[in-house]
């Protein structure tokens, strides 16, 4: 198998999306760290910060500050679980869905900038291989006695 350095890989692609995504968000008023978990918990992906932990390429307090401020904004609500009163759910409120409908067609042109040239094949292969190494790494995370 030939060697390849994840890291760069993966740095690459991060660094591209933040390069293109800050103005747009930064226009917004949000941080980019803001913007994903607003993102996530209006489109129903997460909604709690340790779920979020799982899809937020952040740390559990760098997600914690941002879903602290974005109740501040109002974008965000906070609603304590009734099967288990120490889970806390995050939930968009109107305007932080409607801001996400805003912003959406911006990112994705930005996805469509990042995506130039990829057909379709190739996406599909490269998300199968990333889902992989994540599942690779929060199994062997598991076995090691982490979260």
């Amino acid at each position: 198998m030939p060697v390849i350095d994840l890291r760069i890989l993966s740095t690459g692609v991060i660094r591209g999306y933040v390069a293109l995504a800050t103005g747009t968000i930064d226009e917004a008023g949000l941080t980019l760290t803001q913007w994903g978990v607003l993102e996530r918990c209006a489109k129903g992906q997460a909604n709690t910060v340790t779920a979020l932990t799982e899809i937020v390429p952040v740390d559990q307090a760098s997600i914690s500050r941002a879903a602290h401020q974005l109740v501040r904004l109002d974008l965000l609500q906070r609603q304590r679980s009734s099967r288990d009163r120490r889970v806390v759910r995050l939930e968009a409120t109107d305007k932080g869905r409607a801001l996400v409908r805003q912003l959406s067609p911006q990112v994705a042109a930005i996805y469509a900038v990042l995506l130039e040239g990829i057909e379709d094949g190739e996406l599909q292969v490269f998300a199968r291989v990333a889902r992989k190494v994540a599942a690779n790494a929060r199994g062997h995370h598991k076995r090691k006695g982490g979260r």
